[in-house]
């Protein structure tokens, strides 16, 4: 009986604790949103051109934000749905599938978004991932690794296809430079309430069905729909030369600036990746309760909003991109080497590990802009995809040493990733913001 008192409390204590940071980032949220209201969304020349704006806003999010919310269905049921499917190392391949045919279809991807367009490629996404998630209704492992191979290549059209139309329609619509900025903060932070709505969604699915392959086939359903309202609302008309208002042109696309953006997003990126594979596993380590893990993946995504929003803050005050991202890296080192020195503290290491998400949100909108501006039009397919090469390359190779490297190993070598990514920001532009400003 005293045995089972003791663990009472111990849950007890673990749910507070794990409640009380989530509510604390949700009040500092709303703190930082009160802040920014009264701030203006873009600069912009007259009353038309903010309408254009605001027009190009909701009809990009309309798209993106279903087609993440179809992503993110899929992750919190990875690693069940394939277990009941194949075994341990059997499901090790099938996630380093995903990345290998990444990494293959780069070249291929990038030259099509150049030759064809966005647009088709943002529905040939929906048509690719929609056939991935699908395959989870099949028991064949043959199946399984095709449904990955396919969501890989789908990953490369996710991260590259839209974005790539956005930039393509702020040009077309010759909106100013501060747009960029202001439409990926919002991309973003709406990111982390979406990847909050998608838990719910999945568990829901889950918990109606009773099998853990619905969050995938619900997946495929709300991607069809993305793709649909993309093939309605987007236009296909691409950029001429001499109208790219927003990115480098092609004579003079700057090469070390392309470089180091290229290492930099390597180098955090896969740092992310990687954080995704231990955070789990290191908060479950160092506390021996059962561990909440919604309420803790609901207190990331709220300081990921957070990280946007102080972005987004920055950038109206004057900060350039390449300043926020600095910031971003030296937030992440900060984060990452609390929680290496705090592995045996739980409340230490969530904390830690929720400073780390909050760089992530300062990272994403400070890197799009800075593609806009550094990509010239005419490659920007190719360039984007081949960017996510060497990303590729390292999860891999951090992913055949997982066992090796342990948890401390894998924060160890984050660590030193981000430093070296840090050091590289000095490298970038930081006097100027897009040459349309």
């Amino acid at each position: 009986a005293t045995v089972s008192v003791l663990y009472c409390e111990q849950r007890l204590w673990t749910i507070v604790m794990y409640t009380y940071v989530f509510w604390s980032c949700v009040c500092v949220l709303a703190a930082l949103l009160a802040v920014g209201r009264s701030g203006e969304g873009f600069k912009a020349e007259n009353d038309a051109q903010r309408a254009k704006g605001g027009t190009l806003r909701w009809k990009y999010l309309a798209v993106f934000l279903l087609f993440k919310l179809a992503d993110w269905m899929q992750g919190p049921y990875f690693h069940e749905m394939y277990s009941t499917k194949a075994s341990q190392a059997e499901v090790a391949i099938l996630f380093l599938t995903a990345f290998v045919a990444g990494t293959f279809s780069s070249f291929i991807v990038g030259k099509a978004l150049d030759t064809y367009g966005a647009k088709p490629g943002c529905i040939t996404f929906a048509v690719v991932f929609a056939a991935s998630g699908l395959t989870a209704l099949s028991d064949d492992y043959n199946v399984l690794l095709l449904g990955r191979a396919l969501g890989g290549l789908a990953a490369s059209l996710l991260y590259t296809a839209p974005e790539s139309w956005l930039i393509n329609e702020i040009n077309l619509q010759h909106l100013p430079g501060t747009f960029t900025d202001h439409i990926f903060s919002w991309i973003y932070f709406s990111d982390g309430l979406v990847a909050i709505l998608a838990g719910w969604v999945a568990e829901g699915a889950v918990a109606h069905t009773g099998t853990v392959t619905a969050p995938f086939t619900t997946s495929s359903c709300v991607v069809l729909v993305g793709g649909a309202i993309c093939a309605v609302l987007w236009g296909s008309a691409r950029v001429t030369k001499g109208h790219d208002n927003t990115s480098a042109s092609d004579e003079k696309a700057p090469m070390v600036p392309l470089l180091l953006l290229a290492l930099m997003q390597a180098l955090y990126e896969s740092s992310m990746y990687v954080f995704v594979l231990n955070w789990g596993k290191a908060v479950s380590a160092s506390d021996d309760g059962q561990v909440p893990f919604g309420t803790i993946f609901s207190a990331f995504m709220t300081c990921t909003m957070i990280g946007t929003t102080v972005a987004s803050l920055l950038m109206k005050s004057g900060f350039t991109s390449a300043q926020v991202l600095t910031l971003s890296a030296v937030t992440a080192v900060v984060g990452l080497g609390s929680a290496l020195v705090n592995l045996s503290n739980p409340l230490m290491l969530t904390c830690s590990f929720c400073l780390y998400e909050a760089s992530v949100g300062m990272y994403f909108p400070s890197i799009g802009p800075l593609r806009a501006q550094l990509i010239p039009e005419s490659s920007r397919g190719l360039l984007m995809n081949l960017n996510r090469v060497p990303l590729n390359l390292l999860v891999i190779a951090a992913m055949l040493y997982y066992e090796t490297l342990g948890v401390e190993g894998c924060l160890r070598l984050c660590i030193t990733s981000l430093t070296v990514m840090l050091i590289a920001t000095f490298g970038l532009p930081r006097g100027q913001r897009t040459k349309s400003e």
